[in-house]
C-alpha cells in the first residue's frame, strides 16, 4: 500500500485556499496571499522531494500535457465566470425570476449536449488537438459576439444568440482537454494526472472566477461592470487559446 503524502495535501489546501481568498477577501488580504506564497512553493518543493508525491513534478515535463493544463485552467476560469454572472445579469437588467435565469441557459445546454455526442467522430475526422483548437475558438466568437451585442439589446439577441456559439464551444472543448491533459502518461504517474486534470479544473474555475469579481466588483452600473466581466472572460479565453495552439505546433 503506497504512502499517504499528508504535507503536500496541507500545504496544497492552505496554498490555494489563501490564494482564493486574498483574491476576493474583505481582510487580510496581503497576509492570506503571503500564506498562499509560503504554502504553494512549499508544496511544490515538498513534491519535489519526497518519493510518493500526489502531484509528481515530471507530469509537468510532457509539453503536450502542461499546456492541456493551463489552457484548462483559463477556460475553466472564462465559464466559470460566464455561468455565475449571467444569471446575475438577467435578474438585475431583465428581472427574470431565480427559474426564469435557468431556464435561460437552455440556448447553451441543449446546444452543449449536442455537440458532445460528435466529439467522438469529430476527433476521429480532425484529430484532437484541431478540435480543441475549433471547440476554444468558436466559446471566444460567443464571448465576443457578447461584448459586440451589448446586453441592453435584449435575451435574444445579448445572450441566446451568444449562448449558441457557446454551447457547441464547451461541447467540443472539455473531452479534448481531457485527452491532451492524461497524453503521454505512463502506469506511474496516470493517476497523479488525472487528479491534476480534475484539480485544474476546479482551482482555475475559483481563481478565474474570483479574478473577475475582484476587477469588476467597484463598477455599480451592471451592465457596464458585466460587459467588462466579459472582456476579462474573452482575455482567459485566448489565453486557452494560446495554450491550445502550443499542443497543435508541437505535433505539427
Amino acid at each position: 500500500m503506497g504512502k499517504i503524502d499528508y504535507l503536500g495535501t496541507v500545504t496544497s489546501v492552505v496554498g490555494f485556499s489563501a490564494l482564493v481568498y486574498s483574491i476576493v477577501g474583505e481582510q487580510y488580504q496581503l497576509l492570506a496571499a503571503i500564506v498562499a506564497v509560503i504554502f504553494l512553493v512549499s508544496f511544490v518543493l515538498t513534491e519535489a522531494k519526497i518519493k510518493a508525491p500526489i502531484m509528481p513534478l515530471k507530469i509537468f515535463a510532457d509539453r503536450e500535457r502542461s499546456s492541456a493544463y493551463v489552457a484548462r485552467f483559463f477556460f475553466m476560469g472564462a465559464m466559470l465566470a460566464y455561468w455565475f454572472l449571467t444569471p446575475q445579469v438577467l435578474q438585475q437588467l431583465y428581472h427574470f425570476s431565480p427559474l426564469q435565469a435557468g431556464i435561460a441557459f437552455l440556448p447553451m445546454s441543449i446546444v452543449q449536449f449536442i455537440a458532445a455526442l460528435q466529439v467522438s467522430r469529430l476527433t476521429t475526422k480532425w484529430g484532437n488537438s484541431r478540435l480543441l483548437i475549433v471547440g476554444l475558438s468558436t466559446t471566444l466568437l460567443g464571448v465576443l459576439l457578447a461584448v459586440v451585442i451589448g446586453i441592453h439589446a435584449g435575451y435574444t439577441w445579448a445572450v441566446a444568440l451568444p449562448m449558441v456559439l457557446l454551447g457547441l464551444g464547451q461541447g467540443v472543448t472539455l473531452s479534448p482537454l481531457t485527452v491532451s491533459g492524461l497524453a503521454n502518461t505512463d502506469r506511474e504517474i496516470a493517476g497523479s494526472a488525472s487528479g491534476v486534470v480534475n484539480t485544474i479544473h476546479q482551482i482555475g474555475g475559483s481563481v478565474g472566477l474570483s479574478l473577475v469579481v475582484a476587477l469588476t466588483s467597484q463598477i455599480s452600473n451592471a451592465a457596464n461592470s458585466y460587459h467588462a466581466a466579459l472582456l476579462i472572460i474573452a482575455s482567459y479565453l485566448v489565453v486557452a487559446l494560446l495554450a491550445a495552439s502550443n499542443i497543435l505546433f508541437q505535433k505539427n
